[in-house]
């Protein structure tokens, strides 16, 4: 149980940074909610994974730029992807918004308990390079899938339930470095 603990702390402390967040950006979300499509959301994923792989890379990237705000952004419009799936119609205020957030996350959680065996041992030996490929390969996975080319046995909104546990494992090892 202690593992477990150790475990949960750091990924509830990522679970309340993303969530302000969001909550603070939540009143542009909704027009974003309902502007945009699932693929839209999927390529600003896309769009932030690859600027962080071009930071890893040491490619050109903004100054001050900081790899935890797009890690950010991927778990906040990764739960924007699921509500968009399986919101109809799209909600119109954003405590409806944050509530429908809130069961994402709690969703994203329940799942990565129930299917990630080790977790400790995911922390230890895996970097942020590799949780990002990851989503980078998530993110073609369901876009295939949105355009009707994907064949998968796992939901669209399991797919963006893995990207938000990635992202949000890529911020835990990023918090743990920092505090080192």
């Amino acid at each position: 149980m202690n593992t477990m603990n150790n475990f949960l702390k750091p990924y509830d402390a990522i679970i309340m940074m993303v969530d302000q967040v969001f909550i603070k950006k939540a009143h542009d979300l909704i027009v974003i909610l309902k502007k945009y499509r699932a693929v839209d959301l999927i390529d600003q994923i896309g769009v932030r994974a690859q600027r962080i792989k071009d930071y890893q890379m040491h490619i050109s990237v903004p100054e001050g730029y900081d790899m935890k705000d797009d890690f950010v952004e991927i778990v906040n419009y990764s739960a924007m992807g699921c509500i968009q799936l399986h919101s109809k119609p799209i909600c119109n205020t954003t405590d409806e918004l944050i509530k429908l957030y809130e069961g994402v996350l709690k969703q994203a959680l329940n799942d990565m308990l129930i299917r990630t065996k080790g977790k400790e041992e995911v922390l230890n030996s895996i970097d942020t390079e590799t949780f990002n490929h990851l989503i980078l390969q998530y993110t073609d996975a369901v876009k295939s899938s949105l355009n009707g080319n994907g064949i998968s046995g796992v939901s669209l909104k399991e797919q963006f339930l893995n990207i938000i546990n990635y992202a949000i494992f890529a911020l835990m090892v990023i918090n743990k470095e920092e505090n080192k």
